[in-house]
């Protein structure tokens, strides 16, 4: 994962303070391909990127506001996500959703918000996340 990582960034691009990176427009979320390279995406798994977000939000650097403490568990059991299936779903993982992602008591609130029966989703959400809605 290590050598994925140092390819994210081209070598003559310099680090960019986060004061000016703040007034950027977002761009649109990527997709994860880790078996091809493809134009746009994100080159390796979804479970990849999420250990690679929680690493880096463990590493200690001056220039970081903060750093997640060595005794917080990993991502996936902060999130409270069944990881086994979360790993055997992972590349239909957002596809099993349709506008929103969560456990099926936080779907059912937000259908409840947008004054509609139901969002897609539900039984995606009672797999990953285990609980009834």
């Amino acid at each position: 994962m290590r050598k994925a990582a140092a390819g994210l960034r081209r070598k003559e691009e310099p680090l960019r303070p986060e004061s000016e990176l703040r007034h950027l427009t977002p761009s649109p979320l990527l997709e994860f391909s880790p078996s091809a390279p493809v134009s746009g995406a994100i080159p390796f798994s979804l479970p990849d990127y999420l250990e690679l977000v929680d690493v880096l939000g463990r590493a200690i650097h001056p220039a970081k506001r903060g750093v997640i403490p060595e005794s917080t568990p990993a991502i996936l059991s902060r999130l409270d996500i069944d990881f086994d299936t979360f790993i055997a779903t992972a590349d239909q993982f957002l596809s099993g959703f349709g506008s929103a992602v969560g456990t099926p008591q936080h779907l059912a609130a937000l259908a409840e918000q947008r004054q509609c029966r139901y969002l897609r989703g539900v039984g995606q959400a009672r797999s990953v996340f285990g609980r009834a809605a």
